[in-house]
């Protein structure tokens, strides 16, 4: 605790210090040893500090957060975690399912971003979206990509779908 006082006293000095560099010879009376309002609430638990350093760095930030940042992070190869046979390629809005060793299964979807699936609102802060192929549409919410993973549920079952780029797949 006295580190993080003695850590918060220094950065309210450093601003000090710098709020003096533009050629005045002191800081106002009232700024210059004030901490600022977080640096007297009470610190965290200590104990949680490093776990919870670890859990938001293991954490990757969903890129897929509005239409046009999905339809980018989606852009490329993906290998299915839990069966690495079952493949997705996205190029621009189209979408091609595959299976590796069976080249009939290849079918080429459209991807379009929608507000409810099957009738049903999508809540929530995660996208939705739909694969179309002629007259068959399926339906996926819960969209989070980011660089390495890729995640949605399938909306009439609400099984997950789960997808690494090859390389991070064969490095696992």
């Amino acid at each position: 605790m006295a580190s993080r006082m003695i850590i918060g006293l220094m950065a309210v000095a450093t601003a000090a210090l710098a709020a003096c560099s533009d050629g005045s010879t002191a800081a106002p009376a009232d700024k210059a040893l004030a901490p600022a309002p977080s640096e007297t609430a009470a610190p965290a638990d200590p104990a949680s500090e490093p776990a919870q350093a670890a859990g938001d760095a293991a954490v990757a930030a969903n890129l897929a957060t509005t239409p046009e940042t999905a339809l980018a992070a989606l852009q490329g190869q993906w290998v299915g975690i839990e069966d690495p046979k079952s493949t997705l390629s996205v190029t621009g809005n189209q979408l091609v399912m595959g299976y590796e060793g069976d080249s009939a299964s290849n079918e080429t979807f459209r991807i379009d971003f929608v507000s409810e699936c099957e009738g049903r609102p999508i809540s929530g802060p995660r996208l939705g979206f739909t694969l179309t192929a002629d007259d068959m549409v399926l339906c996926y919410t819960d969209l989070e990509a980011d660089a390495e993973t890729l995640e949605y549920f399938y909306a009439p079952r609400g099984n997950r779908q789960a997808f690494r780029r090859p390389a991070a797949a064969t490095a696992r």
